[in-house]
């Protein structure tokens, strides 16, 4: 079962691409790609806090893989 899923925002059908806008609070230009990934949680978060903390852990694993995406390119493109 595929748990990430990219797509460029215009090969989004509408409601796909409405759903994506709204989770944004924004509009997505067309050449932006859409990242969506699923996986399950490594424990219940079950106060405000915990899932604060949660959030703060995505966002770091997220900011490192794009460090590292960005790293690759810069080596590939040289």
């Amino acid at each position: 079962m595929q748990t990430i899923s990219v797509h460029r925002a215009d090969e989004l059908g509408d409601a796909a691409r409405n759903a994506v806008e709204r989770l944004l609070g924004r509009r997505v230009a067309d050449e932006e790609h859409i990242t969506v990934m699923a996986y399950p949680a490594a424990r219940p978060s079950e106060s405000e806090p915990d899932r604060k903390a949660a959030v703060r852990e995505l966002i770091e694993d997220l900011d490192s893989m794009a460090a590292s995406a960005i790293s690759r390119k810069k080596r590939w493109t040289s």
